[in-house]
């Protein structure tokens, strides 16, 4: 990120200021920004975050098994999944198919309201599933960083305007025409799209309690930039360029190659579309540092991880030297190396030995049993700072009753605590900036289509049912398959 607007010469002081009145600014009434802050801002963050994306870096090493470690030379080098296993497990258990969203009636005669707006997140929510799923990716980056961010906003092209209303006096059959065929166009498609960004690509503003701007960096084709945005001036024609969007809670702008691509302009969501989810398993440290602040669930195990993996291979190692043994042929140098050519380990094989050539097996020590005794402790250390073997599925060693399994499967899942409950509020977030959306940007009705438990349904919703009521309570609902089939 540090590079993204490199050699455009920030004015450090006039951007502080900028800063500032940002800050004390009312949400929903921001200032529009200036490309000196955006220059100024990248510069000092990247110091701040110069050390959460390397934890992040890490993380994505051994979820990913490209990690390393030391074994002998000619020694077996097995990485185990174990990183992976544990955040495929908590992905599964926290991403439930279905969501509960309850909406509190904004007054003693609004409940019917309120049920017309909980049955339209929760289609919303099966939509966006369908058409841009997130909530599997998210759960997986709580795990890994303890951080993530979901871009949601208003996509007009799925949506569509109508035609412009003839004159007076005009035929107007074929704007009705037309008309009709948008309203048609608009009760099937969905215009609200989602994404989940990982937190590498971002800087965001630590200071507020959530943040007030998110600034994104990616490499873009030049070409790209030019047809999306036509304002951009650049000769450059070929190849990439660094490209930064900047979001706030009232305005958005995009740079390419350090100028303007889109001015700041507001984007009438009425709160920042770059929704934060955040487990809260870090630690808040004085300053607020983001590697102090955000740690997955795997930091601190890394060197517990690689010697797990070192363990096995040595483990393995033996156990091949052991099955298959060094075999040493002894005689005159041209007949053993014609019986050595000759020699078959194929079992049932007849091999002819020279009286004067003499094979002998080298001995070769077995596995001892401190390394299986070592991997054990190690495997127990592990599961102990991350998720048990019941939570994955596993019978728990010794005997036990189903009723002790069931305790140790729920004592297992408060793990999940952290990602679940952060899951749940942004989540809510989501649903306020899904009603902004509705009510300021769309200023239309929409309708949703959606399954849950008890079946199929769709639901509509105008803006004037919303009216400013953006409250929500989302629970997830993290049960067993045979569980939730009684």
């Amino acid at each position: 990120m540090s590079q993204l607007l490199a050699g455009t010469g920030a004015t450090g002081h006039m951007a502080h200021e900028e800063s500032v009145r940002l800050l004390r600014a009312n949400p929903v009434e921001e200032p529009p920004f200036t490309l000196a802050w955006v220059r100024d801002t990248i510069g000092y963050y990247s110091n701040i975050f110069s050390r959460f994306p390397r934890n992040c870096r890490t993380a994505d090493v051994f979820f990913l098994n490209d990690f390393d470690f030391e074994v002998p030379e000619d020694g077996t080098k097995v990485r185990l999944g174990s990183f992976h296993s544990v955040i495929d497990v908590l992905t599964s258990h926290v991403s439930a198919e279905f969501i509960d969203n309850e909406v509190p009636p904004p007054g003693p005669r609004g409940r019917a309201r309120a049920e017309k707006i909980s049955k339209f997140l929760d289609g919303m929510h099966h939509m966006i599933e369908q058409n841009t799923p997130i909530r599997r990716t998210i759960a997986q980056q709580i795990g890994m960083y303890d951080t993530t961010f979901v871009k949601m906003e208003f996509d007009s092209s799925q949506w569509g305007e109508f035609p412009d209303v003839p004159d007076e006096g005009e035929d107007d059959s074929e704007y009705k025409d037309q008309v009709k065929e948008e309203l048609k166009r608009r009760n099937v498609n969905f215009p609200i799209i989602a994404e989940v960004i990982n937190p590498q690509e971002l800087l965001w503003d630590t200071s507020s309690r959530t943040p007030r701007w998110v600034i994104r960096g990616a490499e873009m084709e030049a070409a790209d930039v030019h047809a999306m945005y036509p304002e951009w001036k650049n000769p450059i024609l070929h190849g990439t360029v660094k490209f930064v969007e900047v979001w706030t809670s009232t305005h958005a702008a995009y740079i390419a190659d350090g100028r303007w691509a889109m001015a700041p302009r507001r984007h009438g969501y009425h709160m920042n579309p770059m929704v934060q989810f955040e487990g809260l398993q870090g630690l808040k440290t004085v300053g607020g540092k983001p590697e102090n602040r955000w740690r997955g669930i795997g930091h601190g195990l890394w060197d517990m991880l690689r010697a797990e993996s070192q363990l096995m291979s040595h483990y393995l190692t033996l156990v091949g030297k052991s099955t298959w043994p060094t075999e040493d042929f002894r005689g005159p140098p041209a007949l053993t190396a014609r019986t050595m050519a000759e020699y078959s380990s194929a079992p049932g094989a007849k091999n002819y030995m020279p009286p004067s050539v003499t094979k002998e097996v080298a001995q070769v020590a077995e596995a001892p049993t401190t390394i299986q005794t070592a991997y054990e402790m190690l495997g127990s250390a592990i599961e102990a700072d991350t998720i048990s073997k019941v939570a994955k599925g596993q019978r728990p060693t010794g005997v036990s009753t189903g009723y002790q399994s069931a305790v140790l499967t729920g004592v297992a899942s408060l793990k999940f605590g952290p990602v679940k409950e952060g899951m749940q509020r942004g989540l809510q977030k989501l649903n306020e900036l899904g009603l902004h959306i509705v009510e300021n940007v769309m200023r239309d009705s929409i309708t949703v289509w959606g399954k849950s438990e008890g079946g199929l349904f769709d639901a509509r919703l105008t803006p004037r049912e919303i009216n400013g009521h953006y409250i929500s309570i989302v629970k997830i609902n993290t049960v067993s398959p045979e569980e939730a089939e009684r």
